[in-house]
């Protein structure tokens, strides 16, 4: 009979090592590679946040610019009205944009440098207007300046003239109207002056009136 062969203790021990230690490193290459994939997944989630948070800021940045201001023009400049405006524009701004500053504007008092603000009124008196002192004539909507109006059934066609955009025809027009027609009833009713229109009207009817 033949001996069968015996793999010696110290071989197979050997061997046994060996395999334990091949599947340790498997193991830590597998780990490895899926904790490399988890820091990759992390970052990629804290770059797209980044992303989402700077686009956030950008479009709540451009609605704070874009939020519109208003002011409100009167008196002696060419076209009163309302005008959107920038936060950081001035009072000569809103003054060019009304057109600018009728001849007869009295500007020695106005503040042009003055930084607007939202529903600021500016008012530009015309020469010779009695208006509350003030370091400027600009100021916000409940603070109408104490103007004298000029009252339209008893001026004469000097007095007239001294409004924006009434001449020396014009003026006398306004008075002839008055002596056919009798005292106006309503402001509105100079507009039944030839020559006199909307526009024209809403330059005046802040600074007109019928009675004292």
């Amino acid at each position: 009979m033949s001996r069968e062969k015996r793999i010696p203790t110290q071989l197979l021990v050997g061997v046994g090592i060996i395999q334990l230690i091949a599947i340790c490193i498997l193991l830590i290459l597998v780990l490895s590679r899926e904790s490399k994939k988890d820091e990759n997944l992390t970052d990629e989630f804290w770059l797209e946040s980044s992303i989402v948070a700077i686009e956030d800021s950008v479009v709540e940045s451009t609605s704070v610019a874009t939020v519109g201001w208003v002011v409100d023009v009167k008196g002696a400049v060419a076209n009163p009205g309302i005008y959107d405006v920038e936060s950081d524009m001035r009072v000569q701004h809103a003054i060019d944009l009304a057109g600018g500053f009728l001849s007869e504007a009295e500007t020695s008092q106005l503040n042009l440098s003055q930084k607007i603000t939202d529903q600021m009124m500016i008012y530009v008196p015309l020469k010779g207007e009695l208006v509350a002192e003030s370091s400027n004539m600009t100021v916000n909507p409940l603070e109408e300046p104490s103007v004298k109006r000029v009252n339209i059934n008893k001026a004469t066609e000097v007095e007239l003239q001294a409004l924006p955009g009434i001449g020396e025809k014009k003026a006398a027009q306004i008075v002839a109207f008055r002596n056919e027609n009798g005292s106006y009833t309503f402001i509105e009713d100079l507009m039944n002056v030839n020559g006199i229109g909307q526009k024209t009207f809403d330059g005046l009817k802040d600074l007109i009136t019928i009675s004292d």
